[in-house]
């Protein structure tokens, strides 16, 4: 149980999209139980401090 996304998630698997990190990332925190603003929150706090070094580089 939980192993496999449902049904509707499918596409997302298929056919990588710009959501398709985050939808993974929602589906796995529903499945284990946590809070899935958490998991979100992480992938923005990542996403922030990927940009700020990619912009620290060119300073």
């Amino acid at each position: 149980m939980g192993l496999y996304p449902k049904q509707s998630d499918y596409r997302d698997y298929t056919f990588p999209s710009p959501r398709h990190h985050y939808n993974r990332i929602y589906h796995v925190d529903s499945v284990n139980g946590n809070d899935t603003w958490s998991g979100l929150s992480w992938e923005k706090a990542k996403l922030t401090i990927m940009a700020a070094v990619n912009l620290a580089r060119y300073l």
